[in-house]
C-alpha cells in the first residue's frame, strides 16, 4: 500500500521513484564495466599483435635478405639495385602495417574513451538529480550503492600496482635465453600464477609488496605481503 502511494505521489509530482533511479544507474554502471573491459582487451590485443610483428618481421627480413643475396650475388650496380628492391619493399610493407595498426588502435581507443566520458557524464547528472529530488535517506542509499563504481573496481591492490609496477621493455630472445641459463633475474620476475606469463621484473626489496595484473590473461596477482615496505632512512 505504501509503495503504491509513493508511486502515485511520484506521478503527481512528475518525479522518479528510487527504483527508477537504481535501474538507470545500474544500467550505466554495467555499460561502464563493459566498455572498460573492451578497452583492456583492445590494449592487450594491440600489444600482442605488435610484439608478434616486431619479433617475426625481423627474422623474416633477415632470412629474405640472405636468400636474395646468396641467390643473386650482385656484382653490378643494376643487380645490387634489383637485390635491394624486394628487401626495401618488404620493409615498407611492415612499416605501413605497423602504422595502420597504430592508427586503428588510436581511433578505437579515442572512441572508447569518448564513450566512457559520456557514460560518466550521464552518471554524474543522474546522481545530481538524485541529490536534488530525493529524500536524504533514499539519496544516501543510492549514492552509496551506485556512486562509487570506480573506487570499488579499483581496490587497494590495483592502486598500489599503478604506483609501483611499471612494465619494462623485454629483451631479445637470445637475451632471455641467456638470462634463463645463467639463472639471472628469476627471483624477482613477475610471473603470472594463472598462465605463467612473464610480466617484467621488480626490485628485490619491493618484490613481495607488489600486486600486478597479467598482460595476457588480465587476472590480478596479489602481493605476497600486504603491509607497506619499511622506509629506509638515509644516514646523514
Amino acid at each position: 500500500m505504501g509503495l503504491n502511494i509513493s508511486r502515485i505521489r511520484s506521478l503527481v509530482l512528475f518525479s522518479k521513484t528510487p527504483d527508477v533511479y537504481k535501474k538507470e544507474l545500474e544500467s550505466i554502471n554495467n555499460e561502464i564495466l563493459e566498455t572498460e573491459k573492451r578497452k583492456a582487451t583492445l590494449e592487450y590485443q594491440y600489444n600482442m599483435i605488435t610484439e608478434f610483428i616486431v619479433s617475426y618481421s625481423r627474422l623474416l627480413y633477415l632470412m629474405i635478405s640472405l636468400v636474395f643475396f646468396f641467390s643473386t650475388l650482385p656484382s653490378t650496380v643494376v643487380e645490387y639495385v634489383l637485390f635491394c628492391g624486394p628487401v626495401l619493399l618488404f620493409y615498407i610493407l611492415i612499416f605501413g602495417l605497423k602504422k595502420s595498426l597504430r592508427w586503428y588502435f588510436d581511433h578505437e581507443m579515442k572512441r572508447i574513451t569518448d564513450k566512457l566520458d559520456q557514460l560518466q557524464f550521464r552518471k554524474s547528472n543522474v546522481l545530481s538529480e538524485v541529490k536534488e529530488k530525493m529524500k536524504f535517506k533514499d539519496a544516501r542509499d543510492i549514492i552509496e550503492e551506485y556512486g562509487c563504481l570506480r573506487a570499488q573496481s579499483e581496490g587497494p591492490e590495483n592502486q598500489i600496482n599503478k604506483i609501483e609496477f611499471h612494465k619494462r621493455k623485454r629483451g631479445s630472445s637470445v637475451d632471455n635465453v641467456m638470462k634463463y641459463v645463467l639463472n639471472e633475474e628469476k627471483e624477482n620476475a613477475l610471473i603470472c600464477k594463472y598462465c605463467d606469463y612473464h610480466n617484467g621484473l621488480a626490485l628485490k626489496e619491493d618484490f613481495n609488496y607488489i600486486s600486478f595484473r597479467c598482460c595476457r590473461c588480465l587476472k590480478l596477482n596479489k602481493a605476497k605481503t600486504i603491509t607497506v615496505p619499511p622506509v629506509i632512512k638515509s644516514e646523514s
